[in-house]
């Protein structure tokens, strides 16, 4: 498992400097982290006998599950999962299928009406490949369903959170979560992109409470292409529109 965090930057591909709608201050990473990485972490037992998975992120996970089967099935083979958190109108989902057409990508998001919205232009546009699946689901709910299966994804990604900056919302960001160590458990590379530097350190910090010294890539995504070998441009809407904002 590794972690490899990544940092928008300007279309310019020289500085770090941000269109004022998109600006966090930075700031060193919130001294809580540590602590409250090792509570969720000592706590998790306790997190998953209290908080029952809801019957409908079951059986969105099981239908991403069949969905799977059915592209190994029609492949001949077991291909690599892909996972693709909190992933909106599903527009990374499928760069990611099209980047990946040896792997089975499965985008999760909460919300129906992002998953729906421009799906008839990706339907006939083709922009929705076999190798992908979208699905409404809690993706808390989901990563444990999927860790409960023994999935292991080679990737995960999760794009531009919500960074929750303010400093009492630290249990709020991803990091903070009771469910990060499932998060972790699942293994493969995960990819967090944010652009807010100081949210990218402090999940590397959490994920070293967790589960120990791991790999991490710290790397800035530009328009150019510019970039870590392996770590793709924009996926994402948002990054698209963030990346060109001047």
């Amino acid at each position: 498992a590794g972690l490899c965090v990544s940092m928008a930057a300007d279309s310019g591909g020289g500085g770090v400097e941000r269109h004022p709608i998109y600006w966090i201050d930075e700031c060193k990473p919130d001294e809580g982290v540590t602590p409250l990485a090792l509570k969720n972490s000592r706590n998790l037992p306790l997190f998953l006998a209290n908080k029952p998975v809801a019957e409908y992120n079951r059986e969105a996970f099981e239908a991403a599950r069949a969905a799977y089967e059915a592209h190994c099935d029609a492949v001949g083979r077991r291909v690599p999962i892909v996972l693709d958190s909190c992933c909106g109108t599903g527009r990374s989902t499928a760069s990611l299928a099209s980047l990946r057409p040896d792997s089975f990508v499965v985008g999760v998001d909460k919300s129906l009406a992002r998953l729906e919205r421009n799906k008839g232009f990706r339907d006939a546009s083709g922009e929705s490949p076999d190798n992908m699946v979208l699905v409404r689901a809690n993706c808390i709910d989901f990563w444990r369903c999927a860790w409960e299966a023994g999935w292991e994804p080679s990737e995960h990604f999760i794009l531009y959170p919500n960074p929750y900056p303010k400093q009492a919302q630290l249990y709020m960001r991803w990091h903070g979560s009771p469910a990060f160590p499932v998060l972790l458990h699942l293994g493969g590379t995960i990819q967090v992109r944010a652009s807010w530097r100081t949210y990218l350190e402090e999940m590397a910090i959490a994920a070293s409470v967790v589960k120990g010294p791991l790999p991490a890539v710290v790397d800035q995504i530009f328009a150019s292409g510019d970039r870590e070998e392996g770590v793709e441009g924009p996926l994402s809407n948002f990054e698209i529109k963030y990346i060109g904002a001047k």
